[in-house]
């Protein structure tokens, strides 16, 4: 059985909340995929993470994305894609282009905790449901999302 997978379209991402955005741009940047596109049923998600797994997860990815050598090879991979001037075209770009280096980035801190590079948009979903209300872990979502801004105008 086939599923279809839907994007939002540039309209319905700009009236998005501020934390949808940023769920839409690391979905993208994590290569995630929300999707098990063998439509396979009794596929069970990821384990529960525990807030303090979040938070250092949380910390890994600042760590990583703020390391000088990935910073400039994630903004450089930004940067082509912001030339780009259609919106879907552009997005097309950061999910072929950013996302893969991201997740490869990110790849030893999932293992770490035994999740696969497929885990990604479960994993950040429980990351965002557990920063609720906490400062520093809002923070860190900030720092990301400031840090890796994608324009889509």
């Amino acid at each position: 059985r086939s599923q279809v997978i839907s994007f939002p379209s540039y309209s319905e991402y700009l009236a998005a909340q501020p934390m949808q955005r940023l769920l839409v741009l690391l979905c993208c940047i994590w290569q995630c995929q929300a999707v098990d596109l063998r439509g396979s049923a009794d596929r069970q998600g990821p384990r529960q993470l525990s807030k303090a797994e979040a938070g250092e997860l949380l910390e890994a990815a600042v760590e990583i994305f703020q390391k000088p050598a990935n910073k400039r090879k994630l903004l450089d991979a930004v940067s082509m894609s912001n030339k780009e001037e259609d919106p879907m075209k552009k997005m097309m770009l950061m999910m072929t282009d950013v996302m893969p280096l991201a997740q490869s980035m990110m790849h030893a801190p999932m293992s770490k905790y035994g999740f696969s590079d497929d885990d990604a948009l479960p994993v950040l979903s429980q990351i965002q449901a557990l920063a609720a209300g906490d400062e520093k872990m809002g923070s860190e979502i900030a720092m990301l999302q400031g840090a890796l801004q994608v324009s889509v105008l």
